[in-house]
């Protein structure tokens, strides 16, 4: 790469990654975050919970233990750093720490309680207390307490990153940009479910991105949310963006004058405000029984992220509790389940399972509660062979005998938002089975066993989006125009006429009729049926 200084590659990198999440917000990338879940979420901030309360451990002992790369069980190895080095800790150092973190915890309950107290700064004055003690008690030299000492002061002298560095941080800038965007996203939704407001994802993305890009001229590592420090700005009271304008103000004078006073602040006394402030993340556990009696599949998500967080790090447990969320999508179309409805009430179908004691239709309802994909399109002709088998009041297809009559079977298809070319021609098979019997084509045993029972299907409920694929796939070109209704009870209300008669025959007695009310329904229904011919919207002025 060259003669190139670390902190020329950090400036760069920091440039980069500004760069990359303005490019982002440009394009309106931050619709990805809908996929981060609230499970998702939740169980990436608890176990990101947990790897900041073991950072902190260390400084609540007065330990040091050695810093490890990123890799499996780091966290358990850090817990075994800590266990190991225990006979070492500081003794005044474990004292400080259980003294601030009273303090804190005592002080809140307090303050709780009264509604003049509340914006009490419990860490400011703590922070204030012990810096006093322990610059009269000489805390560092006479009790070895680890303390902050030397603080930089004044501003870094701007200079422009240096841009041939790029083409060797791009990998990893981009992994950074979209990493940086996700957790500051899941801590801001964590805010928001708590105190009922919204953000604007893609403000987000800007204000990193700009952030990132201008903050790199004063040499800066890249910008993200802090997961502890979020969490004290939090417990201390704030409500609004002036608490970021304050603390930058805060930090500014820092920077500038007032570092060196706080040169004899133990590193405890910090510990232990992240560590009382971690207590609303660790609430998340509480979650876990109601999940579990709501959402076992979000239960198993909220589950697997935290583990995958705790066992491995923040970014690859994050990437592995998004994956996991989307495979329980797949895997819930994959094994969709079929409904048997029964009528609670006039034009309101359900699940039969869970209402027993509901009216059962005269024509058969099915709900198949998936959309017809590549992924599921066997278990569909599955699940309407075995409706028509249960229809017939047989164990097995080989025991069916010819009916002397059609007999409707009714598919109820509100849960068919959309279908792809696989879905489409399990659909073209499902609809041809009774035309199949009567041309005699006999090149699947589906449509043999189908037509031996002369089952006759009708589809309700099927969404516009949906017929305009079906039209435009040429499926209108073979289907019986008798087949698709709007609504279940047009299909209900049509059925009755398939026992009297040939069902793929024009009912001239409704065909006539039809014509006489053709143009009244397309303007008074909106009719935009592609049957030429007997369609649901038209039954029930027929």
């Amino acid at each position: 790469m060259g003669p190139f200084e670390p902190i020329d590659v950090v400036s760069t990198l920091t440039f980069t990654v500004g760069i990359i999440q303005l490019v982002m917000a440009a394009l309106r990338l931050d619709f990805l975050t809908a996929y981060l879940s609230d499970p998702v979420v939740s169980g990436f901030n608890l176990g990101a919970a947990c790897h900041a309360f073991i950072a902190q451990v260390p400084s609540l002992l007065g330990v040091k233990i050695p810093k490890r790369p990123s890799q499996f069980f780091i966290l358990f190895k850090n817990i075994g750093d800590i266990i190991s080095s225990l006979p070492h800790s500081n003794l005044s150092t474990v004292i400080v720490s259980i003294l601030c973190i009273i303090f804190l915890v005592g002080s809140k309950t307090i303050c709780g309680r009264f509604r003049v107290l509340k914006l009490f700064p419990n860490e400011l004055v703590l922070m204030i207390i012990v810096t006093v003690i322990s610059l009269l008690l000489n805390l560092k030299s006479s009790h070895k307490v680890r303390i902050i000492e030397h603080v930089e002061t004044g501003m870094p002298i701007p200079s422009i990153p240096d841009l041939r560095l790029i083409p060797y941080v791009i990998q990893e800038a981009v992994s950074i940009s979209i990493v940086a965007f996700a957790v500051t996203v899941s801590m801001g939704k964590l805010f928001c479910k708590k105190h009922k407001y919204s953000i604007d994802t893609n403000q987000e993305l800007l204000a990193l991105g700009l952030g990132g890009s201008i903050s790199s001229f004063f040499s800066v590592f890249p910008c993200s949310t802090s997961l502890s420090r979020s969490l004290v700005n939090e417990a201390a009271g704030a409500m609004t963006q002036m608490s970021g304008l304050f603390s930058s103000f805060i930090v500014l004078l820092v920077i500038l004058w007032i570092g060196p006073l706080l040169s004899s602040l133990p590193l405890c006394v910090l510990s232990s405000i992240v560590v009382v402030a971690l207590r609303s993340l660790f609430m998340k556990v509480s979650e876990l029984p109601y999940l579990w009696r709501f959402s076992k599949t979000d239960f198993a998500v909220l589950v697997i992220t935290a583990l995958s967080v705790i066992c491995y790090d923040i970014i690859e447990g994050l990437a592995v509790g998004i994956l996991f969320a989307l495979f329980t999508v797949i895997l819930r179309t994959q094994f969709a389940r079929t409904r048997s409805l029964v009528e609670i009430a006039p034009n309101d179908y359900r699940d039969r399972r869970h209402f027993p004691n509901a009216k059962i239709p005269a024509v058969p309802i099915i709900r198949f509660d998936a959309p017809p994909i590549f992924t599921n399109c066997e278990l569909l002709r599955h699940s309407v062979k075995e409706a028509a088998i249960e229809m017939s009041g047989e164990d097995s297809v080989s025991d069916l005998k010819r009916g002397d009559s059609w007999k409707p079977l009714i598919l109820d298809c509100s849960t068919w938002t959309y279908t792809d070319s696989m879905g489409v021609e399990v659909v073209r098979e499902v609809i041809r089975l009774p035309l199949i019997y009567s041309i005699k084509l006999h090149n699947s045993q589906l449509h043999i066993e189908m037509s031996t029972m002369k089952i006759l299907l009708l589809f309700a409920n099927l969404r516009s989006s949906v017929r305009v694929q079906y039209s435009s796939s040429g499926l209108y070109n073979v289907l019986s125009d008798n087949q698709f209704y709007p609504t279940i009870e047009d299909a209900i209300s049509i059925a009755a006429h398939f026992t009297r008669q040939d069902p793929f025959s024009p009912f001239p007695d409704l065909q006539n009729k039809l014509s006489k009310y053709i143009n009244a329904l397309s303007t008074e229904y909106n009719h935009s049926c592609f049957s030429p011919h007997i369609c649901g919207c038209c039954v029930h002025k027929l």
